[in-house]
């Protein structure tokens, strides 16, 4: 009996240790990814300020600019747990313009008047 008590307690202690294990690297991930989206969209700066809100420290940092875009590596270490994240950051495309209206022109249809010096003159429509 004192064995089997012993066993359990044994047991639950793994599980226990196993369980913090488990939490401790989630943490560190989600460190490392903070920081990694922080830096991506901001600068380095970011994202040591965001590592050390979630408790970690960022150990390496790397940055690549393609065209526009910007790919951010870090490490981080929370807890003697050590995590990696990427992220990237591509600017948004600049607004379109709203869709112009069919622009409506008026035309307007006038006579000139009459010159007393021209045969025949009747009159000429002229559109504006």
């Amino acid at each position: 009996m004192v064995v089997v008590v012993l066993f359990c307690g044994l047991a639950a202690f793994g599980l226990a240790r196993l369980a913090a294990a488990g939490v401790a690297r989630s943490q560190a991930q989600q460190a490392a990814d903070a920081a990694a989206l922080a830096g991506a969209r901001f600068d380095q700066a970011e994202a040591q300020r965001l590592s050390s809100l979630n408790g970690a420290a960022m150990v390496s940092y790397s940055e690549q600019v393609l065209g526009a875009a910007r790919l951010v590596t870090v490490e981080v270490v929370l807890d003697d747990v050590s995590a990696l994240a990427s992220a990237r950051w591509d600017p948004p495309p600049p607004p379109t313009p709203p869709p112009t209206e069919p622009s409506t022109t008026t035309t307007t249809t006038t006579t000139e008047p009459l010159d007393p010096q021209e045969p025949n003159n009747t009159g000429t429509a002229v559109e504006q």
